[in-house]
């Protein structure tokens, strides 16, 4: 199924890799600022768009694997691609009882958005794996899309979390106030 698309899938695995590894130090550097919506959102947003990247990550690994026979691999693709579904519609569901917390675009980019490709890439694959000619393109069409939505999503997250850090003499939720060079 995967023939010829190895150095399609280290690229997409590699950059899924990287920017999860981005994010965790963006994290790590906004962790304490504590603003009680600034945490909700943060978490909101964060874990769906890590999650993202790793189904992303782990997609294109298990196109890799040298295996005699593509069915397992197969059948774990369509897997991945159903549990992504599942976690996609829940990350709906969540945004829309946080109005308060989310954009318009949030239940677009962050909502819908990965449900349909979840769903798209869960086709592609069940079509890939009964051999259909096109469906490794559509495949691959789909995994850069989420790749590139996840990406949107990122900046996205990490613009909103920069325009809420504390401004000289504000307090974060654990008392600290922040002083002048920006650090608490």
């Amino acid at each position: 199924m995967f023939y010829g698309w190895q150095t399609f899938y280290q690229l997409t695995g590699s950059a899924a890799g990287a920017l999860i590894g981005l994010l965790f130090i963006v994290a790590t550097l906004t962790s304490g600022q504590g603003l009680s919506s600034l945490s909700q959102g943060a978490r909101l947003f964060t874990t769906p768009t890590v999650f993202h990247f790793a189904m992303v990550l782990m997609i294109s690994a298990l196109a890799l694997t040298p295996v005699a026979e593509r069915r397992p691999s197969d059948l774990i693709t369509v897997g991945c691609a159903v549990v992504g579904l599942v976690y996609a519609v829940g990350v709906a569901i969540r945004l829309g009882r946080f109005p308060d917390l989310t954009h318009w675009s949030d239940v677009w980019f962050y909502g819908v958005g990965p449900c349909v490709g979840y769903a798209g890439l869960a086709l592609a694959a069940i079509l890939a794996s009964a051999g259909m000619a096109h469906a490794p393109y559509a495949l691959a069409l789909l995994l850069l899309a989420l790749l590139m939505l996840a990406i949107r999503n990122a900046w996205d997250l990490v613009t909103w979390l920069a325009a809420r850090r504390l401004t000289p003499g504000e307090t974060s939720a654990n008392g600290a106030a922040r002083d002048s060079s920006g650090a608490d």
